[in-house]
Order: C-alpha cells, then sequence, then structure tokens
C-alpha cells in the first residue's frame, strides 16, 4: 500500500476504497504530510496507535478552531467527540 497514489483522491471516495487503517494512513498524509513521514518511520508496534491518536486530535483541534460554529455548538460536539467516535466499538 502506497500512501502516494492516493493524495489525490477525495476523501469521501477513499473511504469507500479503503480498510480503515488504510483510510487513516491516506487521510494523514492529506492533512499532514510532514507528520505522516514520521508517523511512517515509527517502530510497526506503534505505527497504527499514533496515526489514530494523531487523527483523532487534529479533528478535536480543527472543531475548536472553527469560526463558522458558535461556541455553545462547539461545546457540544467536543463534550460527545467519544460517543461518535466509537461507533462499532
Amino acid at each position: 500500500y502506497t500512501i502516494k497514489k492516493v493524495s489525490k483522491i477525495e476523501l469521501n471516495q477513499l473511504a469507500i476504497s479503503l480498510n480503515d487503517i488504510h483510510f487513516c494512513y491516506a487521510t494523514l498524509h492529506k492533512v499532514s504530510r510532514s507528520f505522516s513521514v514520521v508517523i511512517e518511520q515509527l517502530p510497526e508496534c506503534l505505527k497504527d496507535s499514533i496515526c489514530i491518536f494523531y487523527l483523532v486530535l487534529r479533528g478535536l483541534d480543527s472543531t475548536e478552531d472553527d469560526m463558522t460554529y458558535p461556541d455553545e455548538e462547539k461545546i457540544l460536539l467536543l463534550r460527545n467527540f467519544h460517543k461518535k467516535i466509537l461507533i462499532n466499538n
């Protein structure tokens, strides 16, 4: 699997065609190439966990930084994030 070959494909298309962990790495490459390179060089036993952890934190940070949502809505989204991410365990 090569991340570079999916860099121009939209994420919603990737979600359909890739398994979960490959989708995470493709997303990582799209949102932060510099972190993607570093994470790819980690030991195998750490790569997947760090990739997912980074994406979760990136999602929370993006939600918090989004100025298009009122603060009340962002607070609700952030406080309930854990409920959404645990769908299907």
